[in-house]
């Protein structure tokens, strides 16, 4: 072989290498979330059906609130699967104003969708509902777009 050949058979060697511990990093992080969240009563769970009759894959308004008007910050994850591997990929934090309620903007696609909320207190009484961005006045406090191949409804 070439020295150019070589030099490709190490580039390709360091790349599984890489992708194989960035992998096995990322199964090691949604095992360390599972069992926090097992034991946790810090965890807001909804379910995003994506049935509405005036849906359209979107941007949406997301609204986190309590019902006491307590202040809280929430880190926003949702459902992922990869092949056969599930595990909850958090990937953004909101905090809320004073009235108790958080509002964030993500991308809400043509699939259902688990979304979890971890919030530093009993996470038992808080309520959780999407917006159209067309129906509500107030602005989302913090913006997640969709990567480039949600829009296409790849993985969204």
């Amino acid at each position: 072989m070439s020295g150019f050949e070589w030099l490709l058979v190490l580039l390709v060697v360091k790349l599984v290498a890489v992708t194989y511990f960035l992998a096995s990093e990322m199964l090691k992080k949604f095992g360390f979330m599972q069992q926090f969240i097992a034991v946790s009563n810090c965890v807001v769970t909804w379910e995003w059906r994506a049935d509405e009759p005036v849906f359209e894959p979107a941007m949406w308004k997301v609204m986190i609130c309590h019902p006491d008007c307590r202040q809280f910050g929430a880190l926003i994850g949702f459902k992922l699967n990869i092949l056969g591997y599930t595990g909850f990929d958090y990937y953004g934090y909101v905090q809320s104003d004073e009235q108790g309620r958080a509002v964030f903007s993500t991308w809400l696609g043509r699939k259902p969708c688990t979304f979890q909320f971890l919030v530093g207190m009993d996470a038992s009484e808080f309520q959780v509902a999407s917006i159209c961005e067309e129906t509500i006045g107030e602005p989302a406090t913090a913006r997640f777009p969709p990567h480039w191949w949600q829009r296409f409804s790849f993985f969204a």
